[in-house]
């Protein structure tokens, strides 16, 4: 963060926002820092960082997610594969009848990678049956294990974030794939999202991230009407970086990998590549 607040300038989403209704774009290499989910390293790593540096940060929320003892579908089974004994499994409803080798840490990073292709456009059902099942075939205590470390920030956490000037963001209650849903309870995952976050924190929620953020996880009718629902914009985890002419409803964002001079690179070579 330091070599970011030295080299380029540190912009809120909310003035990039401004700039690009009027079609500007920046005077200089500009950064916006985001950061998703609302994971608790966000308070007991992140959050010391952003105070140190005077950060402008927006983190998006999975609201449906926060003070409770479960995280994310991948967090659970990234749980079982690191929890087991098996050294072998197959999962033929969900992967066919390939039987994954997961008795190195490779084998299990490789098969978590198999799992989230595999699952990541599922119904929020489907996606439970198969969580269920591979905790059951894995022979792990789950899903839901209330011994476990809380992965996610409270509400008291984000409150106390949100009055030192952290923007907080809605990305959806239950970080579900939009477009498997019906459209009336798409929609209703993005406004509940936003109504929560609004009624914890007495502030306006005027930026969206899309769930996972691939161009396939959002669709321009949804867009459309988070523009309509009061967001002023919407960011993907499609890579690039944004200009005056940019769509403030699919904005792209840079991924950078560690360790810091990756980082640097990254952040680089998408500033400063020239542009047709």
């Amino acid at each position: 963060m330091a070599y970011l607040k030295k080299t380029y300038a540190l912009v809120s989403l909310d003035d990039a926002a401004a700039r690009l209704r009027e079609g500007k774009g920046f005077r200089r290499p500009s950064i916006i820092l985001t950061i998703d989910d609302g994971y608790r390293d966000n308070y007991t790593l992140a959050y010391p960082i952003i105070r140190k540096y005077g950060l402008p940060v927006t983190i998006y929320l999975t609201a449906g997610k926060i003070g409770g003892e479960q995280g994310l579908w991948i967090d659970e089974v990234e749980h079982a594969l690191r929890n087991t004994e098996c050294t072998v499994f197959s999962l033929e409803r969900f992967l066919g009848k390939e039987a994954l080798d997961i008795s190195t840490h490779g084998g299990k990073k490789a098969a978590e990678k198999r799992l989230y292709a595999a699952l990541r456009k599922k119904g929020s059902r489907e996606r439970r049956d198969a969580l269920q099942e591979l905790f059951s075939v894995l022979g792990v205590p789950g899903p839901s294990v209330s011994a476990r470390e809380r992965i996610m920030m409270n509400w008291d956490e984000v409150r106390e974030m949100s009055e030192w000037g952290v923007a907080f963001g809605a990305h959806t209650v239950s970080h579900p794939f939009l477009p498997a849903m019906p459209p009336d309870e798409a929609r209703q995952e993005i406004l509940d999202s936003k109504r929560v976050i609004e009624e914890k924190t007495e502030k306006t929620v005027r930026h969206f991230a899309v769930p996972n953020g691939k161009s396939d996880d959002f669709t321009p009718e949804l867009a459309e009407f988070c523009k309509e629902a009061g967001f002023d914009t919407v960011v993907t985890t499609e890579p690039g970086t944004i200009r005056g002419s940019s769509d403030p409803y699919a904005l792209p964002r840079i991924l950078p990998p560690p360790p810091t001079y990756y980082f640097a690179c990254e952040i680089a070579r998408h500033l400063f590549r020239r542009t047709p």
